[in-house]
């Protein structure tokens, strides 16, 4: 099964790219009526630079949950060819796997067993809906529970 966000974040650079047009409009608008306020040329700029930051960051993950493995990728919406902290792993690896959310995102919490000490990694999903969050819990319970039964049997 695989979820992705692809949607919402190209839904977020169209929020983005707007508020960008109006920021420039207004720093266009001040430049032609010759506003000499300083603070209002201040503000304007941090928030381009802010909104230009965001967009050169933004990114989308691709969830992918099957029998054998668990893979989570991230891809720049714009950038075809962009990719970023990626992560496959297999079943038999991964001791604890949840969806936990802080104050504004959710987050994907992988427990993997090494061989010197376990470790704990945290992927970001971002903004999530309910629906899409009981999709997840689903898929990765379904996951993991046919994973224990193909080992069970296998013993």
């Amino acid at each position: 099964m695989s979820i992705n966000n692809k949607k919402a974040a190209i839904r977020t650079i169209w929020i983005i790219v707007s508020a960008l047009m109006i920021c420039l409009s207004s720093l266009l608008l001040c430049l032609l009526l010759r506003i000499h306020d300083i603070k209002i040329y201040a503000v304007l700029i941090i928030l381009i630079s802010a909104l230009v930051f965001r967009l050169i960051t933004m990114k989308y993950f691709r969830l992918e949950i099957s029998e054998e493995l668990i893979s989570i990728k991230y891809n720049h919406p714009l950038l075809e060819n962009y990719k970023s902290a990626n992560l496959e792993l297999p079943w038999y690896k991964i001791n604890a796997c949840q969806i936990e959310k802080n104050m504004l995102f959710h987050y994907i919490c992988i427990g993997v067993s090494g061989k010197k000490r376990n470790k704990m990694f945290h992927y970001s999903l971002g903004f999530l809906s309910k629906v899409s969050i009981h999709k997840i819990s689903d898929s990765l319970n379904s996951a993991r529970l046919h994973y224990e039964k193909k080992t069970d049997h296998n013993d």
